[in-house]
């Protein structure tokens, strides 16, 4: 009897520190994806969902092979409370977590004029391209920059967009100096960059003079871009 009892106690050590090793794993791996939940509601939701149901069946088969010791209960009790609150409180988030916004491949925006090192009058240059999807002309703008992308100034016509060819057309405005290289690009515009690019607007209308954006925040996404030789 007495080897019995030192066995099951054995077991159920065994048993306990595979579960703390096979927990921690459980808790590393849920850091290492915490920022792709953030952006995928539903994936959040589902995760933890399926990591609660999973806790629940190994926690309940390993209490059924422990329960000839009483000491086990507390401890059993108390991991599963933890870990029903800690996924209660997942699940909880999921709900208001704002989900990531469209990207560019979701639509697959291209510019289709003017080519790339096509040469061109100073001025307003017509642009031209494709989508696919449910595209919104508040959600693309068109921006010249430099070369190497700094120094942007988005074009302040709004983007004619054909849902049933699936076209889109606008302007680019480029200046009548140097330089002589200039990229036109096509973005997609979140929450945010509109907001910011209502602000320049605003600036620009307000004094006269039309500072470019250095660098583009994360929330505009530039799609496709050609570069174009001003004549």
């Amino acid at each position: 009897m007495k080897q019995e009892n030192d066995s099951a106690s054995w077991k159920g050590v065994l048993q306990f520190i595979l579960f703390i090793i096979g927990f921690l794993g459980s808790v590393v791996t849920a850091v290492s994806q915490i920022q792709g939940w953030v952006q995928e509601t539903q994936t959040l939701r589902g995760l933890s969902v399926a990591l609660f149901i999973l806790f629940l069946v190994t926690m309940l088969w390993f209490a059924r092979g422990a329960k000839v010791n009483n000491k086990w209960t507390h401890l059993w009790g108390g991991l599963g409370l933890l870990y029903i609150v800690s996924s209660g409180f997942f699940i909880w988030i999921g709900t208001w977590i704002e989900p990531g916004g469209p990207t560019c491949s979701d639509y697959s925006i291209r510019i289709t004029s003017p080519l790339n090192r096509a040469s061109v009058q100073g001025g307003a240059v017509d642009v031209q391209g494709t989508y696919q999807g449910d595209l919104s002309n508040n959600n693309i703008v068109i921006i010249v920059s430099l070369p190497d992308g700094t120094h942007n100034w988005p074009s302040l016509a709004p983007v004619q967009i054909d849902p049933i060819l699936g076209r889109w057309k606008g302007v680019a405005y480029l200046g009548e100096d140097s330089p002589q290289t200039y990229r036109i690009s096509v973005a997609l515009v979140g929450r945010s960059g509109r907001a910011l690019l209502m602000y320049f607007t605003k600036v620009g209308r307000d004094t006269g003079q039309w500072p470019s954006i250095e660098v583009l925040p994360d929330d505009i996404q530039v799609c496709d871009y050609v570069l174009v030789e001003k004549k």
